[in-house]
């Protein structure tokens, strides 16, 4: 819903932690990335199912995933892989919101849940007992601020803005301040339809 909410004109731009993809431009925005993505693979503690990644480990484990999130066609994308070698594809439940899956996980409904990291985080600090993270992978996808694709001043605002919060060291500070991955940052790039 934000990218249209943008594009239509009833919002100036995004700024919700939102993955910038190719996909997503198409729908009428141009994205400014400022860090990078890295997804931590929550799972029971112990991780008694030994899952390794988005990778064959997922092969016939019950994964839960956001609706809509670009989790869900990674870890599909490993079903062919799985198959290759003779073993049944992962299954994907989708839920509503990144507390439901987690409750999948405490209830035996599900291996694995992936989110970025931050959020894996504070799923295993707030049941110490019962989770933990399998892995962090960093993904080929960047954060990013949306702006409406034809808004170019404002599009170069943000990355001036971008850069001046990153050359002052601010986006790192703020980082470690909230305990977010500060070797996330990364240097303002521009994705746009055109791309």
């Amino acid at each position: 819903e934000l990218v249209p909410t943008v594009a239509s004109g009833r919002a100036d731009w995004i700024l919700s932690n939102l993955y910038a993809t190719k996909e997503r431009a198409q729908g009428g925005v141009d994205f400014v990335s400022y860090s990078k993505v890295f997804d931590g693979i929550l799972v029971k503690t112990g991780n008694p199912k030994k899952i390794t990644g988005i990778d064959p480990s997922l092969c016939g484990q019950t994964v839960a995933l956001n609706k809509g999130y670009v989790e869900v066609p990674l870890v599909d994308a490993v079903g062919s892989k799985c198959q290759s070698q003779g073993k049944p594809a992962p299954t994907t439940s989708l839920f509503d919101n990144a507390s439901d899956c987690v409750q999948a996980i405490l209830a035996g409904r599900a291996d694995a849940y992936m989110n970025d990291i931050n959020t894996v985080k504070r799923y295993i600090a707030a049941h110490p007992g019962d989770l933990a993270s399998a892995d962090t992978v960093m993904l080929d996808y960047t954060i990013g601020i949306g702006v409406p694709k034809d808004n170019h001043n404002l599009r170069d605002a943000v990355v001036g803005a971008v850069t001046e919060i990153q050359s002052a060291g601010l986006q790192a500070k703020l980082a470690s301040k909230w305990q977010l991955d500060e070797n996330a940052v990364a240097q303002p790039s521009v994705l746009s339809s055109a791309d």
